[in-house]
């Protein structure tokens, strides 16, 4: 291995730490891929490092892979067609990027690719750190509560769903809140942190569905690096800025200096807070590992997604209870604790089995609490999440019509 000329360079990397931050690009410009926007890769060397640049007309990422040899001049490819092809490559292979005229080649093995170079004027958005105030936000909190909405996020390419496909982050004054919701039930995060700005006070940013995906998976540190005026010494931090010119940012700044930049949603959002902020009147207490078994139980005589799973109060005790046209399932799960103010026994609240699942699945801790009132209102489940100081999670879903 060799550099061949200013006009030639080249440099060697391993195939399976490019495939990791090509995946981590797939991810943000997946929605663009299906809206036909065009989206760009800028590949260049930073000292030993290969910086790959992502952007389209919304978005803009920065990934590093370390410890690359050689040197690269900047070049600017189709992202997709870049990322579709490095991630078909083996694995733990070598690869070879080098420039040659006005190409992109990347060789394997015995087989080269070329990718044409487009113009820098074509790289949409190019990121800026000037005139914006730091807000930290702990990371690993961060990432549990993206993880915890993205199964409430809808799948559909419905436009009635655009307003919700996107996760909120809203400040307030006990720290920030992280919400995610599909129109039926809704993934609420309450995190306690002191903030280190008040000019963030009762602040709220749509984070698109993709790049909040990414951020599950980028390493973090404390950020001084982009930030030098950040006032934290937290590690393990993710910083949102507002610039002047509305594109909002997360990023996160460890050795690498890793981050991401985008629009806001310009979809809006329900009032969550009418929901969180109800009076439930009555309370359950369940063992999770029970209700899990039980729902679980019921499931397997689902014909499909939107069964009906049946909860009826039966003295200390609720009857789970889900008929189809298969057959029919009924399982009992004694209630540790509970407080009725305004129901009687045989009360009954019907709700789509799989979504109750799919939070029972998502859920930890030793017990679930459920909160209700009535069955023309959301009903609000409760865990605690263990391993996180200061995190309070809780779920609600509308019950159905029988």
């Amino acid at each position: 291995f060799r550099l061949r000329g200013r006009e030639e360079l080249m440099i060697k990397v391993n195939s399976s730490d490019l495939i990791k931050k090509i995946s981590l690009v797939k991810k943000l410009i997946k929605s663009a891929s299906k809206k036909s926007v065009p989206s760009y890769i800028k590949i260049k060397t930073d000292a030993e490092d290969m910086v790959l640049e992502v952007s389209d007309t919304s978005i803009y990422g920065r990934f590093v892979v370390d410890s690359v040899e050689g040197s690269l001049d900047q070049c600017i490819v189709q992202a997709q067609s870049f990322c579709n092809t490095i991630g078909k490559l083996p694995k733990n292979s070598i690869l070879f990027l080098e420039n040659l005229d006005n190409r992109l080649a990347v060789t394997s093995g015995t087989i080269k690719f070329y990718f044409d170079e487009v113009p820098d004027d074509d790289f949409p958005i190019q990121p800026c750190f000037s005139d914006v105030v730091p807000l930290v936000l702990d990371a690993k909190c961060l990432k549990r509560a993206i993880c915890l909405g993205n199964f409430v996020l809808p799948k559909s390419s419905d436009p009635y769903y655009v307003q919700f496909c996107n996760v909120l982050i809203s400040t307030n004054n006990y720290g920030f809140d992280v919400v995610a919701t599909d129109g039926v039930r809704m993934s609420l995060s309450e995190i306690k942190q002191e903030q280190n700005s008040d000019l963030y006070d009762n602040v709220t940013v749509l984070v698109p569905r993709n790049v909040a995906s990414v951020l599950m998976d980028m390493e973090v540190d404390n950020g001084r690096d982009l930030f030098p005026s950040a006032t934290t010494d937290k590690e393990g931090s993710f910083l949102l800025s507002i610039g002047k010119n509305l594109t909002n940012m997360i990023s996160t700044s460890s050795d690498s200096k890793e981050f991401l930049v985008f629009r806001q949603a310009e979809s809006g959002f329900p009032n969550y807070e009418s929901i969180s902020n109800a009076e439930y009147k009555n309370f359950i207490k369940l063992d999770r590992t029970e209700l899990l078994k039980a729902v679980k139980e019921c499931s397997a005589v689902a014909c499909g997604d939107r069964d009906t799973l049946v909860m009826k109060i039966n003295g200390t005790a609720i009857d789970l209870s889900l008929s189809s046209d298969i057959g029919s399932a009924s399982v009992s799960v004694s209630m540790k604790e509970y407080f009725f103010d305004d129901i009687e026994d045989g009360f009954v609240i019907p709700f789509c089995y799989k979504y109750v699942l799919d939070y029972l699945q998502n859920s930890c801790g030793d017990w679930i609490d459920i909160n209700f009132s009535d069955i023309k209102f959301a009903v609000g489940f409760h865990h605690s999440e263990k391993e996180l100081e200061n995190f309070n999670y809780r779920y609600f879903l509308m019950p159905v019509t029988l």
